[in-house]
């Protein structure tokens, strides 16, 4: 068909990290997403496609289960306002799923910045909830979930530290800081580059995208959950008392609070939303 592609296939036998959030193992991760990116960002000639600076778009898929109509919903992901200015965004992602819920948790934040949960309707800010019934894109702090897309050009520069290198690349967490992925750093490195009230980070949820790690939960969540009488269910047990009771035992239950979301993620969220707490290091929340 005439497609620029590169498959790359290596036989690594040094991978080895002592835990599965561990510093060794993200690093390994963002050095695989950059190797994917060089097509766009390399400047060595023999990498670089020829049309590098005509592509627009760029989609990161997981090992899910998609269909290309939900690929396509996600590139044209906007907001309410006007149709015929789709895509406007910074990132833009979708919901991924298994047998527990919504996957992601250890990525995702609503748009408070606190971690988004496995269950129905996954986060606890009444506005998100309303736009997740309704399957409209919804604002959120940082997400992943299987599959995101975002502008493939240049972001503007920025002085912070630690250093954010020009392109946008994927890293790993300092040692001495929290555990997160490369996947939420991205994100919390768009909150850094546009670290004001005037121009917060664009990152959207769509929720009409929705992918998952099996072809049963795949199909689970883009058949059976779609029933109108089953969505009609949702929405009323969401809005009642179980939905109450279920947040009452999350709350009571929980001992893990998340004070790894950085100061970075309050700037330019709503003033509905709760103060953030800090980073394990006081100073380094803010910087990186």
């Amino acid at each position: 068909m005439g497609v620029p592609h590169r498959i790359l296939c290596e036989d690594d036998d040094n991978r080895w990290w002592p835990y599965p959030t561990s510093p060794e193992r993200i690093q390994y991760l963002a050095d695989a997403r950059n190797r994917v990116l060089e097509p766009l960002q390399s400047d060595n000639a023999t990498i670089r496609l020829p049309s590098y600076d005509s592509y627009t778009k760029i989609v990161f898929l997981n090992d899910i289960r998609f269909s290309f109509q939900s690929i396509v919903r996600l590139l044209a992901t906007r907001l309410d306002g006007d149709a015929s200015k789709p895509g406007e965004y910074d990132l833009a992602c979708g919901m991924d799923f298994g047998a527990a819920g919504l996957y992601d948790t250890w990525v995702a934040r609503d748009v408070c910045g606190t971690p988004m949960r496995a269950f129905w309707p996954f986060v606890k800010d009444e506005l998100s909830v309303q736009r997740i019934m309704e399957e409209k894109p919804l604002e959120v702090a940082t997400c992943w979930n299987g599959v995101v897309a975002f502008p493939s050009d240049t972001f503007p520069g920025s002085r912070q530290s630690p250093p954010i290198e020009l392109p946008l690349k994927f890293r790993s967490s300092a040692l001495d800081a929290c555990d997160h992925s490369e996947s939420f750093l991205f994100g919390y490195d768009l909150h850094r580059l546009y670290h004001s009230e005037s121009r917060p980070p664009r990152i959207i949820m769509n929720p009409s995208v929705r992918v998952a790690y099996q072809e049963n939960w795949f199909r689970w969540h883009n058949g059976v959950l779609r029933m109108p009488i089953i969505r009609w269910w949702l929405n009323l047990w969401s809005r009642g008392v179980p939905l109450v009771f279920v947040n009452w035992l999350w709350e009571a239950g929980s001992t893990r609070r998340d004070h790894c979301t950085w100061s970075a993620l309050q700037i330019g969220a709503p003033a509905r939303c709760p103060k953030l707490p800090e980073a394990r290091q006081r100073g380094w929340g803010a910087s990186g």
